[in-house]
């Protein structure tokens, strides 16, 4: 997922495979081919490329990625949506070369045709895509990490394993406890560093997420623009919430609703 994953096991069962680690790998490399955009041959690259407007056969965890992100799109009023990736590109920020100058309004308009998780249906049986409109694309980075951890949790689960603390590209679940006590999660303080820890959060049983616009950002002819994108307005946010988390029972709904309130600030947030 172009990140970093860590695995934390208190008092492991006897019955824990010598192999869990390599198990723990080839889920998420599996995950990665089914949802990364770098990788031609993915799932989510040949759907991207795929202008039919019929059914797309996916993978079952691509499926269920997808129609929670739509449900998450339709609760947040379409703050957070997967379709959104062009236009965070315009703004300079995701992969490629970055100009640092903001779009124009003829650009961003010509970009938001094709924008729309409206545009994108989703089905669990037999799992597929469809688009009702053959040049929109879907991106899952504010979504796939958190089902990643969730994955890690369910699988370790199946193997016996009751106290985990797991953490895939930033996002967090966590079993149980050690021996009583609650795991740890620190959450940063929101400046361009990140390394001062402002809250250290006890956490049982639960899923964390933290998103925010306090490192990714560029200046033009003396604005600052987030980027953090409103799918809505096709524009950066301009309200003043800089770092927002998410507690949840499932991570993937962390993952995303973090990002979704990111797009909403505090007020519309928490809302």
């Amino acid at each position: 997922m172009g990140s970093t994953y860590m695995v934390k096991i208190f008092d492991p069962p006897e019955s824990l495979p010598n192999d869990w680690q390599l198990t723990i790998d080839r889920e998420l490399r599996a995950i990665t081919d089914q949802m990364s955009t770098y990788i031609e041959s993915s799932e989510i690259s040949k759907f991207n490329a795929n202008t039919s407007l019929e059914w797309f056969p996916v993978s079952q965890s691509f499926a269920r990625v997808v129609t929670r992100a739509l449900e998450i799109s339709e609760l947040s009023g379409g703050a957070f949506d997967v379709t959104v990736a062009p236009l965070v590109k315009a703004w300079s920020f995701g992969p490629g070369k970055k100009r640092n100058v903001p779009p124009s309004d003829a650009e961003i308009a010509e970009l938001s045709a094709a924008i729309g998780f409206q545009k994108i249906e989703a089905r669990l049986e037999p799992p597929a895509l469809r688009k009702s409109e053959p040049n929109v694309t879907i991106e899952l980075n504010a979504i796939a990490p958190g089902f990643g951890a969730d994955r890690i949790v369910e699988i370790l689960g199946s193997m016996g394993a009751r106290n985990l603390f797991v953490e895939v590209g930033g996002e967090i679940r966590v079993t149980g406890d050690k021996a009583g006590v609650p795991w740890t999660v620190g959450i940063q303080k929101p400046d361009e560093e990140g390394e001062v820890v402002a809250v250290a959060y006890p956490l049982r049983d639960r899923s964390l997420a933290t998103s925010g616009d306090y490192r990714s950002f560029f200046e033009y002819e003396g604005r600052r623009y987030s980027h953090t994108i409103d799918p809505r307005s096709g524009r950066p946010v301009t309200h003043n919430l800089a770092s927002v988390t998410v507690l949840a029972d499932d991570c993937m709904t962390a993952d995303a609703m973090a990002t979704a309130m990111s797009v909403l600030g505090d007020r519309e947030g928490l809302a």
